[in-house]
């Protein structure tokens, strides 16, 4: 197993995972870190917060976090929300869409926000609840769950990103975890050896304390 590999100036590349909250955005950060990348799920430091608050607030063109200076891959919504400004400020990286039954999905979330994540946000301090409400309202178009505008969110989303990476397919790998697909996709794609572990199937819904609209 090896870290990221090297782009032609001799640069890391870079991993991004962009599939919605509860689509095993939690699974592929541990199966990243399996391999030897070093991952971070839901990116929620100081200064990548207000870096991608200020992104979210006046978009540009190209997004560069200092927290890549010592990560190789980031994955879940605030990725989600700047994926094209990552691929423009990070060229020949690597973007994985995890993806799942739209019906189960949407169950997933109406459980999630209702259960884990409208108390947890109860618990957070002003600055961290309003990160993560920004970040849904990017994402979702709401900061609590409605069916309609999630449904919505989701189906334009993975619109977006396949036809986005329609010309460079071999930049992108859309996986269904929840469905049981993992390392026999993941690894081809990434050029890694694969684990003897079984893929790792992380379920946010038991672990409360896990942040903030996440995937199992």
């Amino acid at each position: 197993m090896r870290p990221a590999s090297r782009d032609a100036s001799g640069s890391p590349r870079k991993v991004f995972g962009i599939g919605l909250s509860r689509t095993g955005t939690l699974s592929l950060t541990r199966a990243l870190q399996w391999l030897g990348f070093a991952t971070e799920h839901f990116p929620d430091d100081d200064v990548s917060r207000a870096e991608l608050t200020r992104f979210l607030e006046a978009p540009v063109d190209r997004l560069r976090l200092a927290l890549l200076r010592n990560r190789d891959a980031l994955t879940d919504t605030p990725v989600s929300a700047a994926y094209r400004a990552l691929d423009r400020a990070y060229p020949g990286s690597r973007f994985i869409l995890t993806t799942r039954d739209r019906r189960a999905w949407l169950s997933s979330c109406e459980v999630y926000w209702r259960e884990i994540l409208r108390p947890l946000l109860q618990r957070m301090d002003v600055g961290e609840s309003t990160y993560v409400n920004r970040v849904n309202r990017a994402v979702y178009g709401v900061e609590d769950f409605d069916a309609v505008s999630f449904g919505d969110a989701y189906d334009s989303h993975v619109r977006g990103v396949c036809e986005y990476f329609a010309v460079r397919p071999d930049d992108l790998l859309e996986i269904d975890i929840c469905a049981g697909e993992g390392w026999a996709r993941l690894c081809p794609f990434l050029d890694a050896g694969q684990p003897d572990e079984d893929f790792p199937h992380v379920n946010a819904a038991s672990q409360r304390d896990e942040p903030k609209g996440t995937g199992p």
